[in-house]
């Protein structure tokens, strides 16, 4: 969230910043999307600690090269296989 939260206050008639309902929807937004991201944080670095068992063997055994062929045509890149 880039966005300032002064953005979010509201002001009284004589100029004083309080914090109401526009401040609360802001607060609650802030919290889901950090707890989204915390909670994908620790799921990927669960997985990084348990040495990544959700990938399967069969992809470390492949032998297909995905790396850069030398023969695209133009500035897109495209893998061996596509």
């Amino acid at each position: 969230m880039e966005q300032n939260w002064l953005d979010n206050v509201e002001y009284d008639v004589s100029g004083k910043m309080f914090i109401a309902a526009k401040f609360f929807r802001y607060k609650e937004q802030v919290t889901t999307l950090r707890n989204a991201v915390e909670h994908h944080f620790n799921n990927v670095m669960q997985e990084i600690s348990n040495g990544l068992p959700s990938i399967s063997d069969e992809q470390e055994d492949s032998n297909i090269d995905y790396t850069f062929d030398g023969t695209n045509v133009g500035d897109k890149w495209t893998c061996r296989v596509c």
